[in-house]
């Protein structure tokens, strides 16, 4: 686990914050982020995907349902693990 105000990652210590997460700026490099042009063309292509398919989620849509389940997947294998970790206390 690591520390306040210290990277999530390298766990450097580190004030910069992205999204409640504690980043220093190499790791912030090593994320690679998408640049705006990118962003927009991915959101170019995905709308005309839907014009050609209703049932296709734009971009926005097709970003939260990623997130939604990356949510469920991390909860799901924390679950796993604190259980595993709870037996292990047990046996």
């Amino acid at each position: 686990m690591t520390q306040p105000n210290t990277c999530y990652k390298c766990h450097e210590p580190t004030d910069n914050q992205l999204h409640g997460y504690f980043v220093c700026p190499d790791c912030i490099t090593a994320l690679a982020f998408h640049q705006d042009n990118t962003i927009q063309r991915n959101r170019d292509k995905y709308s005309k995907m839907k014009q050609n398919d209703l049932f296709q989620r734009d971009y926005v849509e097709d970003v939260n349902f990623r997130l939604k389940r990356l949510e469920e997947d991390y909860i799901s294998k924390r679950i796993k693990l604190l259980h595993i970790k709870e037996r292990l206390e047990q046996i």
